[in-house]
């Protein structure tokens, strides 16, 4: 679920069209019997936005930082402040920042998703599944009011807290995603970080159509050139953070119809690993008994659970060959000590 909460829409990318209660998404022709998508506010309330999608990745975050692998599906609360939210954000911590945290809590506690024959039990079972984000949002206030004296409380909904503990997730860099300045952007990024993957497999480019591209993000915008305007500043921000090293745009003519079907090719720039550093003095380590295949799958394994982070795989048997088991070591329990302390995790990987 929570792969399917990147790839399908359940924010808008702005206010535009004012206070809209509804977002739908046919994932097929065949309409309300078909395969469908459709998110819905509370009462009078308006969908979640740009805000409020930055809210619960921050929140996604502290729930990687505070709930150990072995609980996820069963711990589903995480603790957190107005002071730390605003922070992970990247946003001015004061009166104001609160007020919108606090509202786009509530939005996120009330908005609906309904999901048609998303999820399938072999070929002859459909289903039709109603969940919510939040379950609830608990605000705990000190006395003297001090900044930052209010603890929140914010417990996941079941069914993507189970989603969480099935792995069905995408470990996202969020430095980057909110280093991103434009909404376009930062859903462009989630959308795109999570498409480059099949599998364990790292794709070198993907191509999409534009009109699937403006539904899934989603754009309010019906013609071809008005969508590329809006995509095309979140193009050179991406390129220009790394995460991108092209975007094209293609034509291709539609045999019986006047307008061609117009794809987006995204190049994905190659991940820069870093070199580790050893002793100029000493020779490099060779592989002995110690550096066996055992040694090697079990210190790997260990990387993976401590910083959680599966698709580096290759880079971390190469880091556990390379160097010193001490050095392995207190790296790791630095990282674990740095978790404890309260650090969110990506920021206690790198």
């Amino acid at each position: 679920m929570q792969r399917t909460l990147e790839r399908y829409p359940w924010a808008r990318l702005s206010d535009e069209r004012g206070n809209q209660l509804e977002l739908r998404l046919l994932l097929d022709g065949a309409g309300e019997e078909g395969r469908a998508w459709i998110v819905s506010a509370k009462d009078a309330s308006r969908l979640p936005g740009p805000f409020d999608g930055d809210i619960y990745v921050a929140l996604g975050q502290l729930h990687n930082a505070q709930i150990p692998r072995e609980k996820r599906g069963e711990l589903r609360t995480v603790q957190t402040s107005f002071q730390e939210l605003a922070t992970l954000m990247s946003r001015e911590r004061g009166g104001t920042t609160y007020a919108a945290i606090r509202a786009g809590l509530e939005r996120l506690a009330d908005v609906s998703i309904r999901a048609v024959q998303t999820w399938r039990e072999g070929e002859t079972i459909a289903e039709e599944r109603r969940f919510h984000l939040l379950e609830s949002v608990t605000y705990r206030h000190r006395r003297d009011r001090e900044e930052g004296g209010t603890t929140i409380s914010v417990r996941f909904a079941q069914e993507v807290a189970q989603s969480i503990a099935e792995d069905n997730i995408r470990l996202l860099d969020t430095a980057r995603y909110f280093a991103l300045e434009t909404p376009t952007a930062k859903r462009l990024y989630r959308y795109l970080d999570l498409r480059r993957w099949r599998g364990s497999e790292r794709l070198p480019d993907v191509t999409v159509t534009l009109m699937e591209l403006a539904h899934h993000l989603p754009i309010d915008r019906s013609a071809p050139s008005h969508i590329r305007r809006t995509l095309d500043p979140a193009h050179e921000l991406l390129i220009a953070e790394g995460f991108l090293t092209a975007a094209e745009y293609q034509e291709v003519p539609v045999p019986g119809k006047k307008r061609p079907v117009v794809l987006v090719r995204y190049e994905f720039a190659r991940p820069t690993l870093p070199t580790p550093e050893r002793p100029t003095a000493a020779p490099a380590p060779t592989p002995g008994p110690d550096r066996g295949a055992d040694y090697v799958r079990d210190m790997v394994a260990e990387i993976l659970g401590t910083l959680r982070d599966d698709h580096s795989v290759g880079f971390y048997v190469q880091v556990v060959k390379a160097m010193p088991e001490d050095v392995l070591r207190n790296v790791l329990g630095g990282v674990r000590q740095a978790i404890r302390e309260g650090l969110p995790l990506d920021a206690a990987r790198k």
